[in-house]
Order: structure tokens, then sequence, then C-alpha cells
């Protein structure tokens, strides 16, 4: 594994390569010693006092009248809110004593109390609060580096930036934005900058400037090195991500590991200075202008890898290279600077993840681990999570109640006993079918449009109020009353295999998709359901169908009911027809051209004409009441139309075939045809 970079540090960031704004060397006369918190501390106190205003005392920080009516006016920035980046790093300053750059995301909302101030840029300027660095301490600091021969002669655009004297062998700082003289040579104790694009040996003083936009560098360390040794890089060209930039230990440790350190975030600025031969090189003030996560999450995802079996993934390519940055990792989406997704669907997840990945839990917002052999998963912790999908593992335990973010879960085919989304107000996607759930409350979430909670063991359900649903798969539970009478937006309503004695669909006239079959219905109105084109009420005890008027029709099954009459002669979409076990005596399927299968069969029909059914290739219809001529005329209407390879069943209480309607059955035979009829004695 490449060495992997202390997060912390890559988070201080109060300038890219030098402070040289006053006076002496950043590094000769550093004014903020890492190891001297106070120094940092006093700075503040006397620059910003306890209402984030600059302190009157000292003339250098204190702002005009003007600069602070300004500020209050305009949502905590000096100049106005609609150039919020506040170009002017001698305002900023003036703000906050320390010359340091405007964070890229610290947005102070506008406030009569100057305590935004302090909430919002002290704790950031003093990066021993708390005794940890803000993960949110990014920095917006990257300087222009320009260059020319000799000194610089124009007025710098800001603090910071970097000017190279190409024939003087020499850089310079911007401490100032007033004119020209306001550039510090930087080798007047400070560090001489130069460009490099090929492999080179550090010298002790220098900076360099990487480009990296012809193929990968690499920068060997000073060796042997003393003690206070430091030399800078800048990845001059933004091309670390695209080209490694590498930082050769030569012999000694980089942050106590014993590996060179890889740079592969565009951007990326920081000084290398030697502690000793146990520490090695120490990285100071890093800037990487994105992708960079923060250690914590870098860790977490490295821990759901280890647990997961990653070595063994289908894929997992990136996985464990680089030291700052993992939007490269498979599978892993990285914005403004944090893990936000996670896509790893059907590649060979194996093992208990449990609660690795809880270091997310801020910024987390999507989750896809579907179809791999995950054994325990625990999401409890990730309150960002706007979308989970974790379907088809093995997951036996999901505890979601507090995840009230989500807009979409779907946890099918696991063994999941007990599923609390009792609070998930936001949900608008609900699919847990295929577990072992008994009680689902689902009763308050009135933004699902689509709830799947089919094949449990679930007995009440409750959807009364949810009125935005359009789609509903509820079938296969022990489920005696559903009121879905009010869901007027249903366009699928799935509730078969339950004990639902009754059933009010007769105002959901958006149904495309009715399937109430194994049920204990006795009364079904569907009359005014004319968008329907499938209907599946089976194994059911209605008596009555009116069916007349739904000319969507498809597919129609109604078999084993009590039905007496069916009339279907107007629907001519349907192509599948099955009305079997009933007590029907009059069937009217003369203009159902489109029909291929129609059963029948078990009522009290005496006279069936398929005369016009061309497309007809399986017909059950025995144990009817048709005598021989009506008999003759299906086998032979059947053989006329020239369909071949198909069946029919015509036998039982039907009469037995002629001679003639034995002729057509031998044609029917001949083309691939299984003809089965009652046979004369």
């Amino acid at each position: 594994m490449k060495h992997l970079f202390s997060t912390g540090l890559i988070l201080i960031c109060f300038l890219t390569f030098c402070l040289y704004a006053y006076g002496a060397s950043f590094f000769s006369d550093n004014p903020y010693p890492d190891e001297d918190k106070a120094a940092v501390e006093n700075v503040i106190a006397n620059d910003v006092n306890e209402n984030g205003i600059p302190d009157t005392t000292d003339a250098d920080t204190q702002l005009t009248e003007e600069q602070v009516d300004a500020f209050a006016d305009n949502n905590g920035y000096l100049e106005s809110e609609s150039d919020p980046t506040v170009d002017s790093s001698a305002e900023i300053q003036a703000i906050i004593g320390a010359g340091i750059y405007e964070p890229a995301d610290a947005t102070i909302t506008k406030s009569d109390e100057a305590e935004t101030l302090t909430e919002n840029w002290i704790n950031i300027l003093n990066p021993w609060a708390d005794n940890e660095i803000s993960s949110a301490s990014t920095w917006n600091a990257k300087p222009t580096i320009s260059s020319g021969a000799g000194a610089p002669s124009s007025t710098p655009t800001k603090v910071g930036d970097i000017y190279i004297d190409t024939t003087g062998d020499a850089s310079y700082t911007a401490v100032g934005t007033s004119s020209s003289t306001d550039w510090q040579k930087d080798n007047d104790g400070g560090l001489t900058w130069e460009v490099i694009s090929t492999n080179t040996p550090a010298v002790n003083g220098r900076g360099y400037l990487i480009d990296a936009s012809g193929g990968d560098v690499t920068l060997t360390a000073v060796g042997p090195p003393s003690t206070g040794d430091i030399f800078g890089i800048s990845d001059y060209t933004n091309s670390a991500n695209a080209n490694a930039i590498t930082l050769a230990r030569n012999n000694s440790g980089i942050e106590s590991k014993e590996e060179d350190l890889v740079i592969d975030i565009d951007g990326a600025s920081f000084n290398v200075v030697y502690s000793d031969a146990d520490r090695g090189w120490s990285i100071d003030r890093f800037v990487g202008r994105h992708n960079a996560v923060p250690q914590s999450e870098r860790d977490a995802l490295i821990a759901f890898y280890e647990a997961t079996g990653g070595d063994s993934w289908t894929d997992n390519t990136g996985w464990l290279e680089g030291n700052f940055s993992v939007n490269n990792w498979f599978g892993v989406t990285v914005t403004d600077g944090h893990v936000t997704g996670i896509s790893l669907p059907d590649n060979n997840l194996v093992g208990a993840a449990g609660a690795t990945l809880d270091p997310l839990s801020d910024f987390l917002t999507s989750l896809y681990c579907q179809y791999n052999s995950i054994s325990t998963l625990d999401v409890s912790a990730l309150t960002s999570l706007a979308r989970l999908n974790c379907r088809d593992n093995t997951i036996s335990a999901l505890d979601v109640s507090a995840l009230t973010s989500l807009t979409s879960l779907n946890c099918y085919s696991n063994t999941i006993s007990t599923l609390d989304v009792s609070a998930l107000t936001s949900l608008t996607s609900l699919s847990c079918y295929t577990n072992t759930i008994s009680t689902l409350d689902v009763s308050a979430l009135t933004s699902l449009t689509n709830l799947n909670c089919g094949n449990n063991t679930i007995s009440i359900l409750d959807v009364s109020a949810l009125t935005s649903l359009t789609s509903l798969n509820c079938y296969s539970n022990t489920i005696s009353t559903l009121d879905v009478s009010a869901l007027t937006l249903l366009t699928s309503l799935s509730c078969g295999d339950n004990t639902i004695s009754a059933l009010d669909v007769s105002a959901l006239t958006s149904l495309t998709s009715l399937n109430c079959y194994n049920n204990t219905i006795s009364a079904l109105d569907v009359s005014a359901l004319t968008s329907l084109t499938s209907l599946y009420c089976y194994n059911n005890t209605i008596s009555a169908l009116d069916v007349s008027a739904l000319t969507s029709l498809k597919y129609l099954n109604c078999y084993n009911n009590t039905i007496s009459a069916l009339d279907v002669s107007a629907l001519t979409s349907l192509t599948s027809l099955s009305c079997g076990n009933n007590t029907i005596s009059i069937l009217d399927v003369s203009a159902l051209t489109s029909l291929t299968s129609l059963y029948c069969y078990n009522n009290t029909i005496s006279a069936l004409d398929v005369s016009a059914l061309t497309s007809l290739t399986s017909l059950s219809c025995q144990n009817n009441t048709m005598i021989e001529a009506e008999v003759d005329n299906i086998i032979c209407d059947i053989d006329v139309a020239g369909v071949t390879d198909g069946t029919l069943s015509i036998a039982g209480t039907n009469a037995a075939p002629s001679a003639a309607g034995l002729i057509c059955k031998g044609n029917l035979e001949t083309d691939d045809w299984d003809v089965d009829v009652t046979v004369t004695p």
C-alpha cells in the first residue's frame, strides 16, 4: 500500500508556500510554530477581539467604521455579496490579522451580532481548537505563479503569489498588492523556486514547481539530511492526478514511514522539513485543490474493503492506491473533498461489513452494494444517506430507523425480520419484499410513490393515507384488510396471496395492472377501470365481473370463481383469456382476433365460435356441454387457420368429434398440435 498521508496535516493550510508578508523569511522567523499553540492564539487574541472585530489597539488590523458597516450589510463579506470570493487579501488580513486567505467553504451568514465572525473564522484560524483540525478547514490558497527575465516590475494581484526570475536564479513572493515593491525576494532567507519537468534531486532551501504534464516526475529528497533542512513542492501544471509526482525518500522516512510519497491531487503544494531520524521528513502546510478526502474517510473505505474481501472483488481498480485522493477507486464518488457515494453492485463483496462506514456519516448520500454476499451491514449512523440498495445479500438485521434523509431503500431478498421505517417520511420508494418481516408501519410515509413489501409475513398494512402511491405490491403476506380506496394515483396494485375479503378499487381509474388472486374476495367492481391492461383475480369467490368496457385489457385471468356471465365481446386487445372453473354458459369471443390463448374449461358453455381467431395456439375448453357439431366446428376452424405447433383440449363432458372432425384432428397433429378429444366408447 502506498504511503497513507495524514489528513490532519493536509488540512493545515495557512499558505501554500511561504508567508513573507511580515518582514523576515517565514521559515527563519515563523510567527506560528507548530509546537507553540500559544503563539497562534496570541496573534488571534491581539488582532481580533472576543466579538470577532479587529482589536482597536492594533492600528495595522483595525477596520474603518465604513468597513465594519460593509461587513454587516453584505452578509459577512467586506465586498458585495454578489462577489463572495472577496479577492482583497488586505481586507481579509485586516479582519483575521494573520495573512491567511479566505476559506473555500466558510460562508458567514448575515447577523446583527459579530459572533458570526467569531464562529466561522476564528475557529478555523485556530487549528488547535478542540485539539483537532476540522475536516472542513480546506483553504483556497493556491498562488498564481508567473515568470520573466529580471526582477518583477508589475504590481502583485494577491498576497502569496510567486514570481520567478529566469535569469537571476531567484524567486519572489508577494507581500502586498500596492506596487511592484510588494514583491519580496525569497532567497533573502527563504526558498528559491524553479520549474522542473524531469526527475530531480532536491536541494536544501529550494522550491520545485513541478511540471508533470508530460509524464511522471520524481523528486528525490535531500540526502543525507540535517534537522531543519527544507524544500518545497508544487504541482505547477495541475497534473498530479493524471501523472504521478513522487517524492522519493532517499533512505529517510516520510512521516515516520519507510515509503515514498506519491502525490495524486491536482494543484498540491507543500513544504517538506526534516525533523529527525525517527520521524524523517514532515509535510508542512499542505494545499490541495480538490479530490482530497479526510484520512478518517479514507480509513473507513479501507476498513470496508478489508471486511468484505476487497482483494477478491470482481473489480477493485484503484483501491488502496494513492496517498490523498480516493476518487479513482472503483465505485467511489468524491464531491467537494468528501466521499459521497459508493457503488459496488454484483462485485463479489463477501463478509461482515459491520459499521466500517460510520466515519462517512456526514457526507455519504448513496450506497449501492446489491447482489453480493454481505452478512452484516450497520448503516444506523449514516444519517446523510438518501439512497440505499443492499438487495440480494444475506443480511439478517438492518437498522435504518434514524436515516430520515432516505428517499430510496431497497433491501429485497435478504433475511431481515425487523424493519423500522416509521419515521422515514422522506421515503419515496421502499422495496423490502422477500424477507421475513412481520410488522411494517408505513402509515406516515405520505411521500411514498412505490411500496413493494411482498413475500413477507405482514398481517397489517395501513396504506390508507399514502395518496402519492403509484405502485403497491404486498402479495404473499397474511393481510386480511387493505384499504386502497383513496389511492387514486395507483397504476399498479398487486395484493395476491393474502386473506383479503373485500377490496374497493372502484375509483382507481389510473390502474393499468391489478393482481388480487388467491384471496377470499366476493365482489370486485372494476367496471370503470378503463386503463386496465391486465387483471388477475383468479382463486376468489367473485360471482359477478363486469369487464365489458375494459377495451385496453390484454390479459384477463378470472378462473376459479363463481362467475356466471362474462361479456368480453368488445375486448379486441385481449391476447390471453382464462375463465375456467366458473359457471359461464355463454362466451362470445368471435371478434377477439388477437387471442393466442383461451382457457374456458369447466363451465357450461354449449357453443364457441373461434373461426376468426387465426392467432390461437392454445385452447382448453374441456368439460363443457358442446355437442358433436360444435366440437367438429372448433377442430376444423383451427385446422383451417393454418397455425402450427399448438395445444387443443376439448375432451371431458363435451361430445366426441365425428369422422370429419377426426380428419381435422389428424391434420392438426401433422402440424405439431397436441389434440385431446372425447373418444367414443
